[in-house]
């Protein structure tokens, strides 16, 4: 495991946004967090990355507690390798359902699990970034609940770790098995803020976020 200890905001190169980050490793190769991601990968041939960030719910109203992403799906005007034509295993899996998505319960929060509340069905869970591809829905294990295909946060398009494992020479974008996954988890999960959560569970819950 990985981990960027540098603030996004701590060093930028021109105006102070997020793509101009330069102590972002996800955003600026020359980092030493982008050199151990190369020469982790370099010593295997079938590698899995996977990378996990968090989103500021206010900000992205609507958006699933989980989004995953193999990559953009689509060029976006980069310059870059950054993009895969077709989701395959372990992200989405058409043929078997044998998948992060499919292989989770129907319910992945059950009700009442953290005290009392709804339960939170896999379609308002998950949501995985097939919309640009030619593959028009998913459902969950090929029955009647449609899993959301539009992700607001796919990744950054000039992912320098996104691209170095997309260049593999063994990596097939097209047919085979991901070796790279984006994942995106709501920093404030809706469930906290279910009003039927109650009690000390949910006053423990927002003290530990520090929200009033």
């Amino acid at each position: 495991m990985f981990i960027a200890g540098a603030s996004r905001q701590k060093a930028f190169s021109g105006d102070v946004y997020a793509s101009n980050s330069l102590s972002d490793p996800s955003r600026n190769a020359r980092s030493p967090f982008h050199e151990a991601h190369k020469a982790v990968v370099d010593n295997f041939n079938d590698e899995f990355v996977v990378q996990i960030h968090s989103y500021d719910a206010d900000k992205h109203d609507g958006s699933g507690l989980i989004e995953l992403s193999a990559g953009h799906g689509f060029n976006n005007g980069y310059p870059y390798n950054d993009y895969d034509a077709s989701p395959e295993q372990p992200l989405l899996d058409t043929d078997n359902y044998f998948d992060i998505v499919s292989l989770s319960p129907q319910n992945p929060v059950p009700a009442d699990f953290f005290g009392q509340h709804n339960a939170v069905r896999v379609d308002a869970f998950y949501a995985a970034n097939y919309q640009y591809y030619s593959l028009p829905n998913y459902y969950y294990n090929g029955g009647g609940i449609r899993i959301p295909g539009h992700v607001d946060l796919p990744g950054y398009g000039g992912s320098p770790q996104a691209i170095y494992s997309h260049d593999r020479t063994w990596y097939d974008p097209t047919n085979g098995l991901e070796n790279w996954l984006h994942v995106e988890m709501d920093e404030f999960p809706d469930v906290v803020m279910d009003q039927n959560l109650q009690g000390s569970v949910r006053a423990n819950i927002l003290d530990f976020y520090g929200v009033d």
